[in-house]
Formats: C-alpha cells, sequence, structure tokens
C-alpha cells in the first residue's frame, strides 16, 4: 500500500488498474533510478521494495526530510531549472521516473531535455499524466465548463494538458522517442450521458455511451516509456508538397462545369415538376367536372324515373278499371 497524494488516502498498488502499477512495472528489479518530483517518496518506497537505488529531486522543502528517509539520494531543486542536476554524472541512471509530475510544471521540456544525458545507455524515461481528452473532460466541454477539481485530470494545480500525441510531440521535441503506452481506463458512467444529454431517449444513451468508450476518451491516465532518440534514426520530416496552381484551376474548372450541369438539370426537373402539377390540377379540374355532369345526369334520372313510376301506376288503375267494366258488361248479357 502507498499514500495516494492527491487524496491523503492509501492506494493498492497490486491493482492492476492504476498509474503506480503500470509505472512501477516498467522499471525492472535493482534499477538506478532518478524521480522527478518524488515529494514525501510515495512512489520511492515502491522503487526501494524492487530493489532500486533511487535518488529523489522535489522542489518543496516541508517534503525534504520524509524523502531523505526513504530515498537512497534526495535533492532539493527546482525542476524548471537545471541547478538541480549539476552534481549529476551523465550516464549514472537506468531509469528515469516522472510520474503525475509534468503536469504541475509551466515548462516541462526543461527537465526532459536535463534529464536526457543523464539516462545509460539503453536507458529510459517512464512517465505518467493525466489524459485531457477523456470522456468526462468532453462531456463536461459539452455543458460548456472547463471547472477545476481538488483532484483528479483537472486537479486545480495541474498547469500543463496533455493528449497522447501531444505528449509524444513534447517527447520527440527534447530528443525522446515513445516506445510504449498503456493507459489506465476509468469510463463514463451512464448516468452522466443521461445529465448531459437529456433529450436523447435512453436506449440512444446506450449507443452514446459506446462511443464515449474508444481508448482515449476512456483513458484517465497514460504511463509512457520512451528512450533517448538517436540523431542518425530520426526520421525526418517530409517536405510540403508542392502547390500546382494549374492543376488546381484545373480541378476547380471541371468542379464548375460539373456543378453547372446539375443546376442545369435541377432547372429541368424543377420545370418538368411544375408542368406535372399543372396536368394533375387539370385532371383534377376535369374530374371535378365530370363528377358534377355525373350529379346532374343522376338527378335528372331520378326525376325522370319517379315520372314514369307516377305515370305506370296511373295507367295501371285506369286498366284495372276497364277490365272490370268489360267483366261486368259480359255478366249482364
Amino acid at each position: 500500500m502507498v499514500k495516494n497524494i492527491y487524496e491523503g488516502t492509501e492506494v493498492d498498488t497490486d491493482r492492476i488498474n492504476t498509474a503506480y502499477h503500470k509505472t512501477a512495472r516498467l522499471v525492472p528489479e535493482g534499477s538506478v533510478v532518478l524521480e522527478l518530483g518524488c515529494n514525501e517518496g510515495y512512489f520511492s518506497s515502491i522503487l526501494k521494495d524492487k530493489g532500486c537505488h533511487v535518488t529523489g529531486v522535489d522542489s518543496m522543502k516541508q517534503v525534504a526530510q520524509k524523502a531523505s528517509k526513504v530515498c537512497d539520494r534526495f535533492i532539493l531543486g527546482d525542476l524548471e531549472k537545471s541547478k538541480w542536476a549539476e552534481d549529476l554524472k551523465d550516464g549514472s541512471f537506468d531509469v528515469v521516473v516522472a510520474a503525475d509530475v509534468l503536469e504541475h510544471l509551466q515548462q516541462p521540456e526543461k527537465p526532459l531535455k536535463t534529464v536526457r544525458s543523464l539516462l545509460k545507455p539503453g536507458g529510459m524515461l517512464v512517465v505518467s499524466i493525466p489524459n485531457i481528452a477523456h470522456a468526462s473532460v468532453i462531456l463536461d466541454l459539452f455543458k460548456g465548463l472547463f471547472q477545476y477539481r481538488s483532484m483528479g485530470i483537472m486537479d486545480k494545480s495541474h498547469i500543463r494538458f496533455f493528449t497522447l500525441e501531444s505528449f509524444r510531440l513534447l517527447l520527440a521535441s527534447v530528443g525522446f522517442k515513445v516506445t510504449a503506452s498503456e493507459g489506465v481506463e476509468s469510463g463514463v458512467p451512464l448516468e452522466e450521458c443521461q445529465k448531459v444529454f437529456p433529450w436523447i431517449k435512453r436506449e440512444d444513451i446506450y449507443v452514446l455511451q459506446r462511443m464515449f468508450s474508444g481508448a482515449d476518451l476512456k483513458t484517465f491516465q497514460w504511463v509512457i516509456s520512451a528512450i533517448p532518440a538517436e540523431a542518425e534514426k530520426l526520421e525526418e520530416l517530409p517536405e510540403p508538397p508542392t502547390f500546382d496552381y494549374e492543376l488546381h484551376e484545373k480541378i476547380i474548372r471541371l468542379l464548375e462545369s460539373e456543378l453547372l450541369g446539375w443546376r442545369v438539370e435541377a432547372k429541368a426537373q424543377e420545370k418538368e415538376a411544375a408542368v406535372q402539377k399543372k396536368e394533375a390540377e387539370s385532371q383534377k379540374k376535369e374530374a371535378d367536372v365530370q363528377r358534377k355532369d355525373a350529379k346532374a345526369w343522376r338527378e335528372v334520372a331520378e326525376n325522370r324515373g319517379a315520372e314514369i313510376e307516377e305515370m305506370l301506376s296511373h295507367f295501371s288503375v285506369k286498366l284495372m278499371l276497364f277490365g272490370f267494366r268489360k267483366v261486368k258488361g259480359l255478366f249482364r248479357q
């Protein structure tokens, strides 16, 4: 167990998903180690348990007494100035460790430049940094917040912020080449997504949560190992391509011609649609006239039918009377 410098609580270093565990695992047993920002020696004690010889550096006078008891050697000095390293010999360390330190400095490149020459041939740098690209920070930005807190990625003592790529570029600028990187993962609870996006349906929130589960987005901290890059092996940046004005002009003309063709086609389609609309309206009017004519003919037919029925009734009565009279005359005979 080791004390957590942010919370004042103890951290189980056997837990795999912690920066302490991942950083310590990269340091070989029995190494000669230089720890930058060692504080009271929290991480130094882990290295000592691995049989390492530890030189700790920190700028805070109040930690000197405790750190001196843990480290084999303690140096009080400002990491952003080179004086602290004056008594250290070049090529004297197997590993340089900066665990959750560089984000507290205004110019982290300065100590990185200094320690490069302090490494033995085959030596390495091991760093842990908070990841500003974590989903919790992105969600805060969606809410319009960039809020400092008492601990975590947005710790109020953090001055510099890094993504994995931006830190790789920083290391490259001072002559280091990244050999490995591993994330300390911490996902975003479903409830947080719902708070930020209350208008999204619950079933869609799961999709959003998976979207915030990419490698960078779910990484709370990065643990990175790097080695000094040899000048002859450094990859030179490719020359920027020359700008071919003629080619771009041709492309623009082709695109403009294609755009004009689409516009002509769109107008033709609009005209065709207008003609079809007029035809439809004309057909509708014709159908309305036919319906009115049919209705009028139906009324005429119904009226004539009523007249015919009345006439049939009248003539039927007359026919009956005529037959009755004829029968009556026969009886009289």
